[in-house]
């Protein structure tokens, strides 16, 4: 049995990949991207726009290994920004209030481990 696609599929007014089954629409997707944008224009140089699919359209940012889920879609107040393969996640108002509260708990995360490494050394030493 082959793996449904997520790749999205246009038929008349819906847009929607096979793996989701959701009716996304064209609209939908338009409005998440458009979301995106706006979000990428005010963040400045190198974000980029995504709109990602399941069981609706979702709006998303991202630069580099950093992205910022943006507010829209599924009764979302908040933007969430997240680093691939950390778990450190921050929220906020904006997506600048989101990425200052990501970046202080990596800070934070980064001086625990540094204590960590310094008691583990002079264990070892």
């Amino acid at each position: 049995m082959s793996a449904l696609s997520w790749k999205p599929r246009r038929r008349g007014d819906v847009y929607c990949a096979p793996a989701c089954g959701h009716g996304c629409t064209r609209k939908d997707y338009e409005a998440a991207l458009f979301r995106a944008q706006r979000v990428a224009d005010a963040l400045g140089e190198g974000w980029k726009a995504e709109a990602s699919e399941n069981m609706g359209w979702h709006s998303k940012v991202r630069k580099a290994e950093v992205y910022i889920c943006v507010p829209g879609s599924w009764g979302a107040s908040q933007y969430v920004a997240g680093t691939e393969g950390r778990g450190i996640l921050g929220t906020g108002r904006t997506a600048r209030q989101a990425i200052n509260v990501m970046v202080e708990r990596l800070r934070m995360e980064r001086s625990a481990a540094e204590r960590i490494l310094e008691t583990v050394e002079a264990a070892v030493s």
